[in-house]
C-alpha cells in the first residue's frame, strides 16, 4: 500500500479526531506535502458539523452493544471513541432523512367553513366546515338556537349529490340550544352540491320527510 493510500484510509479518523497523537502527526505531515490528499481533506471537512447535529438525537445504544456490532461486522476490534462517532454519523443520516421526508409530505387539505342560512320560521343559525380526507369528507357542524323537537323527532344532516341523490350523513338528536358534531360522508367535495339540516318527525323513519331548518351550498376546492 502506498503512502497516499495508507493516509487516505486514516483521513476520516483524522477529521473526526479519532486517531492517536502519533497517527495525527503522521497524517498532518502527509497533508503538508500531498495536494491530492489535501483536496480530499477539504471535501470531508464538513463531517464534524453534521455529527454535531446528532448530539440532540435520542440516547445512543450502550457502548458494549455498539462495540460488539461493529467488531462482528469488521472482524476487528475498534476504539470505543471511533464507534461512538460511527453511530453518531448514522443517527445524523437518519435525522437528515427524516427531515427530508417531512418536507416532502403532502400538505393537509384545508378546512372550508361556510355559514348556514336559516329557513323560516326556524331561528337556528350556525356554520358547517368541510375537510377532505382521502376518499371521504369530514363535515363539522356548529349549530345554535335549535328548537326542541318532540320525541321521536330528530334533526338530520343531508347532502345532495351531483347525480341527484339525497344522502343522509347522520342524525343530530332532538335537543335544543347548541350542537357541535362531526360527521363523515363518503366521496369528495366535488361529488356534492348542497348541504342542509332538517327537522324529521320520526328518527326511526329513514325517509327525508321533515322541514328544512338550515342549508348551504357545498363549496369546491379553492
Amino acid at each position: 500500500m502506498s503512502e497516499c493510500e495508507h493516509d487516505q484510509h486514516r483521513l476520516g479518523g483524522y477529521i473526526l479526531d479519532g486517531l492517536d497523537p502519533v497517527e495525527m502527526r503522521e497524517v498532518e505531515a502527509h497533508l503538508e506535502r500531498c495536494p491530492s490528499c489535501r483536496q480530499q481533506h477539504t471535501e470531508l471537512a464538513g463531517m464534524p458539523a453534521l455529527l454535531e447535529l446528532a448530539r440532540t438525537a435520542p440516547p445512543p445504544v450502550p457502548e458494549r452493544v455498539r462495540d460488539r456490532i461493529v467488531a462482528d461486522a469488521t472482524g476487528v476490534q475498534v476504539r470505543r471513541r471511533w464507534v461512538r462517532l460511527a453511530v453518531a454519523a448514522s443517527i445524523a443520516a437518519a435525522i437528515v432523512g427524516g427531515l427530508t421526508g417531512w418536507q416532502l409530505a403532502p400538505t393537509p387539505a384545508p378546512e372550508i367553513i361556510v355559514a348556514l342560512e336559516g329557513e323560516e320560521p326556524h331561528e337556528a343559525a350556525g356554520t358547517v366546515a368541510f375537510t377532505e380526507r382521502g376518499d371521504s369528507v369530514l363535515v363539522r357542524l356548529e349549530l345554535e338556537d335549535l328548537e326542541p323537537l318532540p320525541e321521536p323527532g330528530t334533526y338530520e344532516a343531508w347532502l345532495y349529490t351531483g347525480d341527484r341523490r339525497i344522502m343522509s350523513i347522520g342524525q343530530l338528536g332532538h335537543g335544543a340550544g347548541q350542537v357541535t358534531v362531526e360527521l363523515t360522508a363518503d366521496g369528495s367535495l366535488e361529488d356534492f352540491q348542497t348541504f342542509w339540516v332538517t327537522a324529521e318527525p320520526d328518527a326511526r323513519d329513514p325517509a327525508h320527510a321533515g322541514e328544512t331548518v338550515l342549508r348551504a351550498e357545498v363549496p369546491q376546492r379553492p
